[in-house]
């Protein structure tokens, strides 16, 4: 299926330049650059702070996970690695070949982990995001830089951290809130 999609695009939209730069521009909106990019502004504006320090964590703890745990342990070659025609895809589309193992997606992984973690703060602003993470990974699939089953993979891994750094964040804050209560009211008895 990968495949079908990927030489339908091309064969639709090869010899259209704009639409090749807006599936490249797309795909690089997940780059890690990207969301070190949009946590900084987070971080940066005191409304968005709370949010940042939690996104930041979270990211940096999905793409750790991803990095050196499921592209080394569960690797696969590239789709363009184990097929060399979908080579001239890449080349078309003036896409930097990338280096590194498929499983999973990196991108879908890291911009699924943020929007989701955006989503658990603000739903509208959230869902905008969730989409933007979902067309970011299907374009990788379109441009073969990754199998559809990888992007889902991705996909999967930002969701489940997101949601468990969400509640392991929140249990350590509660944890945090009642130490601090119960030594004000010890002193307050002494």
């Amino acid at each position: 299926m990968d495949f079908q999609v990927a030489n339908w695009f091309y064969s639709t939209f090869g010899n259209n330049k704009v639409i090749l730069t807006i599936a490249k521009i797309i795909t690089h909106i997940g780059d890690f650059l990207s969301i070190v990019a949009i946590l900084a502004v987070l971080l940066a504006i005191n409304k968005t702070r709370k949010l940042g320090v939690y996104a930041t964590i979270t990211v940096l703890i999905t793409f750790l996970f991803n990095e050196y745990f499921l592209k080394l342990v569960i690797g696969r070659a590239r789709p363009f690695e184990s097929h060399p025609e979908f080579m001239s895809v890449l080349e078309l589309a003036g896409y930097d070949i990338p280096s590194g193992s498929s499983m999973a997606s990196g991108h879908s992984t890291v911009s699924m982990c943020l929007a989701v973690s955006v989503f658990m703060f603000h739903k509208k602003i959230g869902i905008a995001a969730i989409s933007v993470s979902v067309i970011c990974g299907l374009t990788r699939m379109i441009l073969c830089v990754h199998y559809l089953t990888d992007v889902l993979v991705g996909f999967a891994v930002g969701i489940i951290f997101a949601i468990a750094m969400h509640y392991l964040i929140k249990l350590v804050q509660n944890k945090i809130e009642r130490k601090v209560l119960e030594n004000e009211n010890n002193r307050a008895r002494n």
